[in-house]
């Protein structure tokens, strides 16, 4: 299934949202904004100057290891913004394969953490683990 079938194109949030931010401002304390936007919120939304809502940029919710390039773009991009790789790879998922506790589920973690880093994720990548999902407490999950 193609979720962008059942939306709105992407760079047509960028009026409502660019609304919001010039009516009430960034949210407070000096928080971030981006999407968890696959391939990436700059493909998605595009650069600053149309997305003035963005305050960053991610790739996301795509796990693969051959998506840092879209990294390398955002790192690229003018003007420059942080940018992070919001959810590289899941020890577990999917489906527990590799198992999340094997050598080959830590060697995809490591991958995945230098991965982004060389590619441009400076402002961090975020780690995650199948069975945390659901709140899980099965010896399987831990």
């Amino acid at each position: 299934m193609i979720w962008i079938e059942h939306a709105i194109p992407p760079k047509e949030f960028n009026e409502p949202a660019n609304l919001v931010i010039d009516k009430y401002g960034y949210p407070s304390f000096g928080n971030l904004l981006s999407a968890n936007s696959s391939p990436s919120s700059l493909i998605n939304f595009g650069g600053i100057q149309e997305a003035g809502w963005l305050s960053f940029h991610q790739i996301g919710n795509w796990r693969e290891h051959h998506n840092y390039w879209y990294l390398t773009d955002i790192f690229y991009s003018q003007p420059p913004v942080p940018a992070i790789n919001g959810e590289p790879y899941y020890p577990g998922y999917p489906d527990d394969n590799p198992a999340a506790k094997s050598t080959e589920a830590e060697l995809n973690c490591r991958s995945a953490i230098y991965g982004s880093f060389l590619s441009g994720a400076f402002g961090g990548v975020i780690y995650g683990v199948e069975g945390m999902w659901g709140g899980d407490i099965s010896e399987k999950a831990v």
